[in-house]
């Protein structure tokens, strides 16, 4: 009795994120999905602002298409290593090969952690992010990626900021941006986008997400998830179409560091109320994460208007103290 009613409060959250999402006026007033929301190409070099007229005011800041046999450590860090919740974010569990950065997640009873942060036996996967190294406000934002293909995880790509923290204004303030939670091995067409702010304490957090069902198997390919922001609102794509679009809790006008990583959590429902499953994948048959490439762009109407209101125009702030 006690799993079936968790389950029917699961269930009735992710629907009530849903309609929080795209009710118009709650949660700071969700809005439409703009099918005219513009996709910049790639072109040129990064940081060359030169052609930006010519291209509606874009320009590539950063890129990586992972061509190396090691992580570019001019743009990434590994996820905070160690206990995450009850599996391990170790760097062993992150590689670089055949054009692609892999994220993998096993049981593993003979990890050999490289400075000790992490037992020999568990749960392990890992993650891979700009903090500190290359972190932006607004622009468009896309990757390439593979989900992994098991039970009992999730994969993400999402960005975060110092001061997600503070109190008194909102989102604005910076909020964990989520671009993709992949918790819905289950139902493979679906996929969940949210927005956090206010910290992570009980009595503060707010959020604001919504549940998609693309009516595409994310599971069995890969696919390009992109992320347009602007001063004003969040446009989310999927193989080049706008599929969500919000300005819950007021737009971050921080700027904020991009993550992918993976989440371990056995038979415990994961985000937007989805069972997740067992967790069995060991060394010899992995979970993997599979990112191709990622790109970013700015916007130098995105900049005007950020300066017009005084904001913070760096686009490499060094992370605060605050890490979820």
């Amino acid at each position: 009795m006690y799993a079936i009613l968790c389950k029917i409060i699961a269930l009735f959250m992710a629907a009530l994120q849903s309609l929080l999402w795209f009710a118009p006026g709650l949660f700071g007033g969700d809005l439409p999905v703009d099918t005219a929301a513009y996709t910049p190409p790639v072109y040129g070099q990064v940081g060359d602002e030169s052609q930006a007229a010519e291209h509606g005011g874009w320009y590539l800041t950063y890129e990586d298409n992972f061509d190396g046999d090691a992580l570019n450590s001019d743009l990434w860090v590994t996820s905070p290593h160690g206990l995450r919740n009850t599996e391990y974010w170790c760097d062993n569990m992150v590689r670089v090969e055949n054009g692609n950065c892999v994220i993998s997640a096993a049981y593993l009873d003979d990890n050999d952690c490289p400075d000790g942060k992490c037992p020999a036996s568990g749960d392990f996967t890992s993650g891979i992010e700009t903090r500190g190294k290359q972190e932006q406000v607004f622009g468009y934002y896309e990757a390439r990626v593979k989900f992994p293909k098991a039970e009992g995880l999730w994969s993400a790509m999402w960005f975060q900021s110092g001061t997600m923290g503070r109190l008194g204004n909102g989102g604005k303030d910076g909020s964990e941006i989520d671009v993709f939670e992949s918790s819905f091995y289950h139902n493979p067409t679906q996929i969940g986008h949210c927005i956090h702010w206010d910290g992570y304490s009980d009595t503060w957090h707010r959020d604001s997400g919504a549940v998609v069902d693309t009516g595409v198997d994310l599971y069995d390919d890969y696919h390009v998830w992109g992320l347009l922001w602007t001063p004003t609102e969040y446009t989310f794509f999927l193989d080049g179409k706008p599929i969500a679009c919000t300005n819950a809790g007021g737009v971050s006008q921080v700027a904020e560091y991009l993550r992918f990583t993976v989440e371990i959590r056995h038979t415990e429902y994961g985000p937007y109320g989805q069972k997740l499953g067992e967790f069995i994948n060991t060394r010899e048959n992995p979970a993997e994460f599979q990112i191709d490439y990622v790109r970013a762009y700015q916007n130098t109407d995105f900049i005007a208007s950020q300066n017009g209101g005084g904001f913070q125009t760096t686009a490499t702030r060094k992370a605060g103290a605050e890490i979820k």
